[in-house]
C-alpha cells in the first residue's frame, strides 16, 4: 500500500463521524456498566490509587504506606489518574470516567486503523463495533487497573507501525516508538511489542545495513528512553532496577502448557457478545 493510498482513505468524513458516534456510545456503555455493577479493586488498584494520591500531595511515587513505587510497577497509570483528577478530585473518583474516555478513544483509534488498512468501510466499521461492544474490554474498564490505557497504547503503536511499514514515513516510526515507550511505562508487557518491532526492523528485506542501524537505534532510543530513566530511578531508590522475581514468576514450573492453552481459549471465547461479562476473566 502506498502513502498515497493512506492519504486518500483518510479523507472520509462520514466514516469518521460514524466512528465518533461509536466512540461516544462505547464510553456510554462503559459508564452504564460501571453504574450497574460497580468497580473491582484488586491489590494493584490500591497501589495505583495510593500512588496517584501521593503524587497530588507532592509526595512523589509512594504507596499508601510511604514505601516507594519500585521496580514492580510502572508509573504510567497512577500518573494518568493524578493528571485526570486535575488536582480537584480524588483519583479513585475519576478512574471510572477516565477509563470510559480511554475506551472511547480506543474505539476511534481501532476504527481509524482499520479504515486506513482495509478497502472495505463495512469491515472497518465492524471492527470498530467489535471493540465498542467487546465483553472483555468493557469488563476491563470496571477494574482500576492499567489494562485499558495499555490497550489504547498498543493500538496507537500498531497504527503508526503499520503506517511506517506501508508508507515508509520515518516520522511514523518515531511516533510508533514514542507510543511504545508510553505503553511500556503503563505495563512492562509492552517490552514484548518493542522487541517484536525491533526484530522486524533488523530483518526487514530490501533495506541497507546502515539504514537498518539508524532505524533500530532511533526506535530503541525513543521507545526505551523513559524506561531506562525509570529503571535508573528504581535502582537509586530501592537498589533494584527491575523486579528480581519477574522471570522466576513468568516461568513457574506449575504453569503447565495445557493450563495456559485452556486459559487462552477461554479468553478468546469471551470475545463473543453471548458470553456473560462475569465469566470473562
Amino acid at each position: 500500500m502506498s502513502s498515497f493510498a493512506w492519504a486518500t482513505r483518510r479523507r472520509d468524513p462520514r466514516f469518521y463521524l460514524f466512528l465518533a458516534v461509536l466512540a461516544v456510545l462505547g464510553a456510554t456503555l462503559v459508564l452504564l456498566r460501571q453504574a450497574m455493577r460497580g468497580f473491582t479493586l484488586p491489590v494493584d488498584s490500591i497501589v495505583y490509587v495510593s500512588v496517584a494520591r501521593n503524587l497530588l500531595q507532592g509526595d512523589g511515587f509512594a504507596r499508601w504506606n510511604g514505601a516507594p513505587l519500585g521496580p514492580f510497577f510502572p508509573p504510567g497509570y497512577p500518573l494518568s489518574l493524578a493528571a485526570a483528577s486535575l488536582g480537584l478530585f480524588d483519583p479513585l473518583a475519576v478512574a471510572g470516567p477516565f477509563n470510559a474516555v480511554v475506551h472511547g478513544v480506543t474505539v476511534f483509534a481501532v476504527g481509524h486503523w482499520l479504515r486506513q488498512r482495509l478497502t472495505s468501510r463495512f469491515l472497518a466499521a465492524m471492527g470498530g463495533c467489535a471493540v465498542t461492544f467487546g465483553a472483555p474490554l468493557i469488563l476491563m474498564t470496571t477494574h482500576v487497573l492499567s489494562e485499558t490505557v495499555f490497550t489504547l497504547g498498543l493500538t496507537l503503536v500498531l497504527l503508526q507501525t503499520d503506517r511506517f511499514m506501508t508508507g515508509g514515513s520515518y516520522a511514523a516510526l518515531l511516533r510508533a516508538a514514542a507510543c511504545a515507550g508510553l505503553a511500556v511505562m503503563t505495563r512492562f508487557l509492552g517490552l514484548a511489542l518493542i522487541a517484536s518491532i525491533m526484530a522486524w526492523l533488523a530483518f526487514q528485506p530490501g533495506v541497507q545495513l546502515g539504514a537498518k542501524a539508524r532505524r533500530l537505534g532511533s526506535f530503541a532510543l525513543v521507545a526505551l528512553g523513559l524506561l531506562g530513566a525509570w529503571m535508573y530511578r528504581n535502582y537509586t531508590v530501592t537498589g533494584y532496577a527491575i523486579n528480581p522475581n519477574a522471570f522466576v514468576w513468568s516461568f513457574r514450573p506449575d504453569r503447565q502448557l495445557l493450563d495456559t492453552v485452556s486459559g487462552t481459549l477461554q479468553i478468546l471465547a469471551g470475545w463473543t457478545l453471548f458470553a456473560p461479562l462475569n465469566d470473562v476473566t
